[in-house]
């Protein structure tokens, strides 16, 4: 079997066939080249195999070989081709898994992983200032590229006074669509991220998540959607695409200061609700848009009323929790027509996520709008300290650690001892397209 993807494709991949009986693989990288080939080799030890070494103790619980080491190796060296072209990897104390290659293993660079791209339509570079808007929502695009360290490429559609061609409804200074994968269960959406997890043992949120996840659907649906551009983030869509992951838009008949410091009076604070959107875009939604919805998303599940007593409900309140409950990370919406997977804007005033905005205030994010977007996918953030960007009371957005330079994988994955076969539920059919706007 081939896979092609990244590191928690892989794993969820191996999981997959472990629950079917498999007791046995062999990962064997494929590439241009043997310096491609290594790179490859490097990442599946470095993100796959360490990582289930670290959370599960030994390789072995996934049937994969080990080698012991030398005490006194610290390098990554290559012992010999002439044994069936298996490659023996030292680290120190460590025990590393088997992996299959050739060549002369290559050291990655420090480079950012995500990637949104902006694609402006002609309404927005018609505009006399567009050079403003773009440049505005660029920074916006960077400053998450920063943040978040999944390897994925977003292609963002940016429209003025439109989403996507159609007009953002009076009173709404901007709004998000995405197109929805659905289809999956709640056994589904556990597996996927505790493989995404697995796949980041840094990511002590999600790891919190997977973690309190209830042993049923709290939403009771067993029905889920992901937005496009989270679908990519778990490796469910490819990391980079021709499709747009999601469409934006902002209204055209207010006054909006492009500036992103002390708002004036009377316009609103552009590169705050350009944050909004874009994390809506990238999967910050509710099922909740009307009271009895027919299937729910991740978000969902982390809405609580108390410890332990989860809340899919559009009228009664409920909190943003990951670790079962027991710490309110802040209120949803609950009243009007505002999105329930914003922030009360009375319990929250000033956060990026706010159901409903107004003049003259400067919107920031939050770690609690940060958290979210890591537990969807993206990968852990760094929380800046007092005074950086990313602060409230300075800017928008925080900074990760470096991480490995984005690119695909192609791996042979061969599982032995399977005593079962698996098969996927199909995830093809007409995309469902979910809108989400924000009041003024």
């Amino acid at each position: 079997m081939i896979v092609v993807g990244g590191a928690a494709d892989i794993l969820r991949r191996m999981l997959d066939y472990e629950a079917a009986g498999a007791t046995k693989f062999v990962l064997r990288p494929i590439g241009e080249g043997d310096a491609d080939v290594f790179d490859h080799t490097q990442r599946l030890i470095e993100q796959v195999i360490q990582p289930i070494h670290d959370r599960r103790g030994s390789c072995r619980r996934l049937g994969l070989a080990a080698v012991a080491p030398s005490a006194s190796a610290r390098r990554l060296y290559r012992y010999g081709t002439d044994r069936g072209d298996v490659m023996r990897f030292r680290t120190g104390p460590l025990r590393l898994c088997v992996v299959a290659g050739a060549g002369v293993l290559a050291a990655t660079t420090p480079a950012r992983a995500l990637n949104i791209v902006p694609v402006y339509d002609a309404s927005v570079t018609s505009l006399a200032n567009a050079s403003v808007v773009e440049g505005a929502f660029q920074t916006v695009a960077n400053e998450f590229d920063a943040a978040f360290s999944t390897p994925i490429t977003l292609k963002i559609a940016v429209g003025w006074g439109e989403v996507d061609g159609q007009g953002l409804g009076a009173g709404n200074v901007g709004a998000s669509l995405d197109f929805l994968r659905g289809g999956f269960t709640y056994a589904n959406v556990v597996g996927y991220l505790r493989a995404t997890a697995t796949a980041n043992p840094a990511d002590l949120n999600l790891a919190s998540v997977v973690a309190n996840l209830p042993r049923s659907d709290p939403t009771g649906k067993n029905s889920f959607r992901f937005p496009y551009a989270e679908a990519q983030a778990l490796g469910l869509l490819p990391a980079r695409m021709s499709l747009m992951s999601g469409y934006v838009g902002f209204a055209s008949n207010v006054s909006w200061d492009f500036d992103g410091g002390v708002i004036a009076a009377g316009k609103y604070d552009f590169m705050g609700l350009a944050a909004h959107e874009l994390s809506e875009a990238m999967g910050r939604i509710s099922a909740l848009s009307v009271a009895n919805p027919s299937w729910a998303t991740v978000l969902d599940l982390l809405r609580y009323s108390a410890p332990g007593v989860s809340s899919f409900s559009y009228a009664n309140p409920a909190y943003f929790s990951i670790d079962g409950g027991r710490t309110n990370r802040g209120s949803f919406n609950n009243t009007g027509s505002g999105d329930r997977g914003d922030w009360s804007s009375i319990l929250a005033p000033g956060d990026d996520q706010d159901a409903n905005v107004y003049t003259g205030v400067s919107y920031k994010m939050s770690a609690s709008d940060w958290t979210q977007l890591d537990v969807l996918g993206y990968g852990a953030y760094v929380t800046p300290p007092a005074g950086s960007p990313g602060v409230p009371t300075s800017g928008y957005l925080s900074h990760a650690a470096a991480v490995p330079e984005p690119a695909a994988w192609v791996v042979i994955l061969l599982g032995f001892g399977i005593t079962g076969a698996t098969k996927r539920a199909a995830r093809s059919g007409r995309p469902i397209r979910f809108r989400e706007t924000l009041a003024a």
